[in-house]
């Protein structure tokens, strides 16, 4: 198992930068000097059109990057490292309260989720252990402890019934809906300005197009992607967080049992009625599960 002691993000630098190329016409004589001029200045004109395109897709790769490494701030160092301090003297069921505590604080944070996770496993309470793991992930989606113990903690549990995403989910997943929503944003604003000039200046029109269609298409995929997003997070999930939890023909205690799940197991929420929610296995085995033996993500 990985486990986290630092909670400070990793920093990156961009230092591509692109230069746009000056180019300059001059006339070869007197006598066709207003021939040349014109030419000079339709030259010049495009130049200047493919200068500001270019201009505006680098603004937006800039902040695209700035937004994929937006990190979440890490807890109060203090308590974090005397947490993290109690997990190394073995003492996990105590580390774990003071997790549980700092993220009621408010210190919510992918670091704290993790580490939560691993004391959970070290004890070895799976279901407790996978969703503070997919808590994790959900502010850090491409970190690659965080995704390699979850991976780690389902291949342990026993006979797992669970749910398995959908390959077009776990692309989704790879960025946050912050991320997405953002990028979004900025596509659709670099393609409403690349409009505009267009229209203001229509020499420029030919120019402009390939970088019109770019950012046009760039803004559709992102907003695709986004509403799928979106869509995802209302479907939830219920973990199973005892050893063995018991799933019913009805929501009723006296209702006769459907099957049983192990600790860990991933069931897809159909319906809830009171206390009770309707699942669904990998098996497609439907039946009433009370909510105290799960928890629910997201």
């Amino acid at each position: 198992m990985r486990s986290r002691t630092n909670s400070k993000p990793a920093t990156g630098r961009l230092q591509d930068r692109a230069r746009p190329r000056a180019q300059q016409l001059t006339a070869a004589d007197s006598a066709s000097h207003s021939g040349a001029r014109a030419v000079v200045e339709s030259r010049s004109g495009r130049g200047r059109a493919r200068f500001w395109g270019s201009v505006v897709l680098c603004f937006v790769a800039l902040l695209v990057l700035a937004v994929s490494g937006i990190r979440v701030h890490s807890a109060e160092p203090s308590h974090f490292d005397q947490a993290n301090r109690l997990y190394e003297q073995g003492k996990y069921d105590e580390a774990a309260s003071l997790y549980e505590s700092m993220l009621k604080a408010g210190r919510y944070s992918g670091g704290v989720l993790f580490n939560l996770g691993n004391s959970y496993f070290k004890m070895g309470d799976l279901g407790r252990a996978i969703y503070n793991y997919r808590r994790a992930a959900a502010l850090a989606p491409r970190d690659p402890d965080i995704q390699a113990n979850l991976r780690f903690a389902r291949d342990h549990v026993s006979a797992s019934a669970s749910v398995q995403s959908k390959i077009w989910d776990r692309a989704v997943d790879y960025f946050t809906l912050n991320e997405l929503s953002t990028a979004a944003a900025i596509l659709l604003w670099a393609w409403l300005l690349i409009l505009s000039v267009a229209l203001l200046k229509p020499e420029w029109q030919p120019s402009l197009r390939t970088y019109s269609r770019l950012a046009g298409i760039l803004f559709i995929i992102t907003a695709s992607v986004l509403a799928v997003g979106a869509v995802e997070t209302k479907e939830k999930t219920a973990i199973v967080v005892v050893k063995q939890g018991l799933v019913h023909l009805g929501p009723l205690k006296e209702s006769q049992a459907a099957f049983n799940v192990p600790d860990g197991t991933e069931l897809r929420i159909e319906a809830r009625r009171d206390d009770w929610l309707q699942v669904t296995d990998r098996s497609n085995r439907s039946g009433w599960i009370d909510t105290p033996q799960v928890a629910v993500f997201p």
